[in-house]
């Protein structure tokens, strides 16, 4: 047996039209304070980038950020992750492939390809400007010396890191573990 819906009123119409232009706005505002955070931590630092600042980037409100994150962390959490994930995925293609062709010659990988694998996403060439922003956003937050900002990006980048250090420590196999690790904190700060 087949149900008709009601025919929907003038009024639920517009109730509709108007939680559409609200998710619209509230999309909207998301993004530009997004961006305003992108822009201000890439020039100020984490503790630089202050949330008034960000706001006033913005051009909003700080009541409207709050409705968004309720804290800078939070926030900071998002702004690396939209910039880290597309380039750890980068990494983690260009670690299969070296993985693969080790793999075809029963080689271990070469310490060369394992260290391009990782730092040219991060470092190359930029062909955009968004992915220029991204990757000074991405650099910077390797650098920052805030505790907190240290903490968000520790969770971002544990997967990849550790699996470049697996690869490196099956490159590097004549070394004993005081020079591996040695090694690894010249060449990753680990």
């Amino acid at each position: 047996r087949r149900t008709t819906k009601p025919p929907r009123s003038s009024a639920d119409r517009s109730a509709e039209a108007k939680r559409r232009r609200k998710s619209d706005l509230s999309d909207d505002s998301r993004t530009r304070f997004l961006e305003a955070a992108d822009r201000v931590f890439v020039t100020e630092g984490y503790k630089g980038a202050t949330i008034r600042a960000i706001t006033k980037k913005a051009n909003a409100s700080l009541a409207t950020l709050s409705r968004h994150w309720p804290d800078k962390q939070e926030l900071f959490a998002e702004v690396f992750a939209r910039h880290f994930d597309p380039i750890h995925r980068q990494q983690s293609a260009l670690l299969d492939e070296v993985e693969s062709a080790a793999e075809e010659i029963g080689q271990d990988p070469s310490v060369l390809a394992v260290l391009k694998a990782f730092y040219g996403p991060a470092i190359g060439n930029s062909d955009t400007q968004s992915q220029s922003l991204q990757r000074a956003v991405y650099c910077r937050a390797l650098v920052e010396p805030s505790s907190e900002a240290r903490r968000i990006v520790a969770e971002l980048i544990g997967d990849v890191r550790g699996r470049v250090i697996r690869l490196l420590r099956r490159a590097l196999p004549m070394l004993s573990e005081e020079e591996f690790f040695l090694a690894i904190n010249m060449v990753m700060g680990v």
